[in-house]
């Protein structure tokens, strides 16, 4: 739900300040204990609501907006 959603939208930023880089979402799922494929569905949710941004296909493209 929405506190999922949020705790992905901070693993986010909190990575890519730490590392100068955007996560996979790998180590977004690692990072908030949330699966995988739950990842994956929050984050499509993200981007249809235009709340993050990323490039299909390639990787470390994730960014919040």
């Amino acid at each position: 739900g929405q506190k999922n959603r949020q705790k992905i939208i901070d693993a986010i930023t909190a990575y890519q300040v730490a590392h100068n880089v955007p996560p996979t979402l790998r180590e977004v799922a690692a990072e908030t204990g949330i699966s995988l494929t739950a990842v994956v569905h929050h984050v499509n949710m993200l981007y249809a609501d235009n709340l993050v941004t990323f490039e299909p296909g390639k990787r470390r493209t994730l960014r919040v907006l």
